[in-house]
């Protein structure tokens, strides 16, 4: 059978029909072949370590797991440790198949569900094993791993109490995997010119328990400024899409945006930066001025795809002169001057409608304000 493709949804396929790790790892191929959605493969044990050629089933376990990543480098491959419930050398080499798997997994950095630490056992027997002579450790204990959960008159170690254990742990792994540290995954973060703004858009996957997003802009990629907060969607634990426009941009100007995911514990990640140039006019014209109503000063913008010899006004209403901002030649380009609502004697007006004139020898543009007192 196949696995259901449900976004987020959490699949689990037991091959209960391959005990033994010579017949389950052959399958592996033809069971990731038919099922694309699997990103987890982990091979539970048993009792096979228990004969005296565990170091060999060891090490075969290991070349074929090491295979098997080398072969899917986006798939997770879980290493497992067995069950050690038994006496004499079936148990002793039981244990010590788990030691040197558990040695293994920490020096290389392999993620391990640790079986055998979490199951229930009450045997741990020392004995002088004489018959047979292949236990390597004779005389050592096998430590007995949770007794209280153990009922040897009854179900042995799958009792209610151990098998909870085992779930709980199992649930702890995944917790794990999906790392619930990070509140965020995203799946995409872009930036693009959309008109006269940029249009920054991302996309989460997961998202749990975070304030929202920070989302910060630089011209240079080095020092960053917060242009605005956006919050997470409420209630939401599932991936969710937003979207901010950033009109405040010149032209000719390149901007680095990135993302800081704020969580509710104070804690912080960065996600980005990612790039977007704003290309330089090819049009004269005025900018919308911004703020616009406006109370102590505006920034205006205007485009000069030539070099001119150009002048920047403003005038009342009635068309009267109130001050000249610019006046001579420029240069091919975008530009940003600011008004702080004086005339040209530095006497401050008061509210009113405002006209911005951009003028040259062969063009002449005008926009509104509105100055609030």
């Amino acid at each position: 059978w196949s696995l259901p493709s449900a976004a987020n949804a959490l699949c689990i396929r037991d091959r209960s029909d391959t005990w033994a790790p010579e017949d389950f790892f052959p399958t592996v191929p033809d069971a990731l072949a038919k099922n694309p959605e699997i990103n987890t493969v982990m091979y539970m044990w048993c009792g096979q370590p228990e004969t005296a050629e565990w170091q060999a089933l060891l090490q075969n376990y290991i070349s074929r797991m090491n295979a098997l990543e080398q072969q899917y480098p986006k798939i997770l491959f879980i290493y497992a440790t067995g069950n050690a419930q038994q006496t004499d050398c079936s148990g002793d080499s039981r244990n010590q198949f788990n030691i040197a798997l558990r040695e293994y997994c920490r020096s290389q950095g392999k993620p391990l569900f640790d079986f055998g630490d979490i199951d229930a056992w009450s045997n741990g027997e020392m004995a002088s094993y004489v018959v047979p002579n292949w236990c390597i450790h004779a005389g050592q204990s096998i430590p007995k791993e949770h007794p209280d959960y153990y009922d040897p008159n009854g179900p042995g170690h799958t009792t209610l109490a151990s098998c909870e254990n085992k779930g709980k742990a199992f649930w702890w792994l995944l917790a794990n995997l999906i790392d619930t540290d990070t509140p965020v995954k995203l799946a995409s973060f872009k930036a693009e010119v959309r008109g006269e703004g940029v249009q920054i858009s991302w996309r989460t996957e997961l998202e749990w328990d975070h304030l929202g997003f920070s989302l910060e802009r630089s011209e240079d990629g080095h020092v960053f400024t917060e242009i605005d907060f956006i919050p997470a969607v409420s209630g939401s634990s599932s991936g969710q899409g937003y979207s901010y426009r950033d009109a405040k941009v010149k032209k000719g100007v390149q901007y680095f945006y990135r993302l800081k995911e704020i969580s509710r514990d104070g804690r912080f990640e960065y996600y980005g930066p990612v790039q977007v140039t704003m290309p330089l006019p090819n049009t004269f014209g005025l900018l919308n001025a911004y703020p616009n109503p406006f109370n102590e000063s505006t920034c205006i913008a205007y485009c000069l795809p030539a070099d001119v010899k150009m002048q920047l006004d403003i005038v009342d209403a009635g068309g009267a002169h109130v001050r000249r901002l610019e006046n001579g030649w420029r240069s091919k380009g975008a530009y940003e001057v600011s008004w702080d609502g004086c005339d040209d004697s530095g006497v401050v007006l008061s509210s009113g409608v405002f006209l911005v004139l951009l003028t040259t020898e062969q063009f002449r543009d005008m926009r509104k304000m509105v100055l609030i007192r």
